[in-house]
């Protein structure tokens, strides 16, 4: 081969290989969408989910308030702050650290 055909060759092997892609111009596009992430923890089966739990937790929570007010009325005062002292103990242990802790 020449020098004449060899330069032909790389010239139109170049051109080939830079017009390739311009027929796929639509499918270069990018696209960019937003997720309300609040609206998808509300609305999901799971999301409702978490809602009816945590309002089921907080409902025995203030049963648990409620009854551990009635009970500290009838006791004396010192006794009403080691049980109030005892009762933060438990409440503030991380959950797992070997108490039994609520259950789904």
């Amino acid at each position: 081969m020449n020098k004449f055909s060899v330069k032909s060759l790389l010239a139109i092997c170049v051109v080939v290989v830079s017009l390739t892609g311009c027929d796929k111009e639509g499918t270069m596009e990018q696209k960019v969408a937003f997720i309300n992430m609040e609206e998808v923890l509300t609305q999901s089966p799971i999301g409702q989910q978490e809602v009816d739990h945590n309002a089921k937790v907080k409902t025995v929570l203030l049963q648990a308030e409620n009854q551990a007010k009635e009970t500290y009325q009838a006791m004396p005062e010192e006794q009403q702050q080691k049980s109030r002292a005892a009762d933060a103990t438990i409440l503030n242990q991380p959950v797992g650290s070997g108490t039994k802790s609520c259950a789904r």
